[in-house]
């Protein structure tokens, strides 16, 4: 499996910052959105048919959306904890 080097990512840690902000509810948790994203991102590299930019756009969109959904069942669960 190829990844993608920590220089690469460096030169789009601004923007993943960003889109994590606009994503995330406060700016604590677009820098935790953040890390989790250079994370993912080490580990795998993008289509060769996709800019870097555009890839790691998608990939933070989507550890948003898993976020957001792993947030949600732990507001569930612990409502059910509750009643």
């Amino acid at each position: 499996m190829d990844s993608t080097p920590d220089d690469t990512l460096a030169l789009h840690a601004v923007a993943m910052r960003r889109i994590a902000a606009a994503l995330g509810p406060s700016l604590a948790d677009a820098d935790d959105l953040a890390q989790d994203v250079w994370l993912a991102a080490r580990d795998a590299a993008p289509p060769e048919r996709a800019t870097m930019g555009t890839w790691l756009a998608g990939v933070t969109r989507r550890v948003a959306a898993s976020a957001r959904r792993a947030a949600r069942r732990s507001e569930e669960q612990n409502g059910r904890a509750q009643d």
